[in-house]
């Protein structure tokens, strides 16, 4: 299910739940329509469908709680990656896998910040690199030299099952000291200099 049929789903029942206990406990909310206060006084007046009225709206709302436990234990169960051997399933959590290429591009001198995020889905697995360099260099060779490398670890790692994405961002390219000096010289004026 996408996210759209679960808010909507989500509303349906609470309103269904809520409606229903409402209902039985005599409630003087429900003003919708007619027909609605109708019920409402049929419920109100015979104990028994009273009961089954409230019983209904719990069920509604406890039906409603346990689809959303499986859809977080769903959620929880897409945040591994499983490889099939021979002798049973392996299973790599994404965290270590993000783990895995921080300390790969830690080994590179140009990169002083990393940050990874790992996605599973049953056709693909997109890594999505943060990183910010510590000088200024060409970035296509560094961007393909950076997925080659993290492409060939993951696949000896997980398998050539699924097919890898690496995308990857650069966020900041920090100036040398000097550098920065020379820029901070050649911007004296401030931002302000022709007013």
């Amino acid at each position: 299910m996408n996210f759209i049929s679960i808010i909507i789903y989500v509303i349906i029942s609470l309103a269904v739940g809520i409606g229903l206990i409402g209902i039985s406990l005599n409630v003087e909310y429900l003003d919708i329509t007619t027909y609605l206060i109708y019920l409402k006084t049929a419920i109100a007046q015979n104990l028994p469908l009273r009961i089954v009225t409230f019983l209904t709206g719990a069920l509604v709302i406890l039906i409603f709680l346990r689809f959303i436990q499986k859809g977080m234990m769903r959620y929880r169960r897409e945040k591994t990656i499983k490889t099939e051997t021979d002798e049973g399933f392996i299973s790599v959590t994404l965290t270590a896998i993000e783990d895995m290429i921080k300390k790969t591009l830690a080994k590179e001198d140009i990169i002083f910040h990393i940050k990874p995020k790992i996605f599973a889905t049953r056709r693909e697995i997109v890594s999505n690199i943060k990183i910010a360099l510590k000088e200024a260099v060409n970035l296509k060779e560094l961007a393909e030299n950076i997925q080659a490398k993290l492409r060939e670890q993951l696949h000896a790692i997980l398998g050539d099952e699924k097919p890898l994405k690496i995308n990857i961002e650069v966020k900041k390219i920090a100036f040398s000291k000097k550098e920065a000096e020379d820029f901070e010289e050649e911007d004296e004026e401030g931002p302000l200099r022709n007013y």
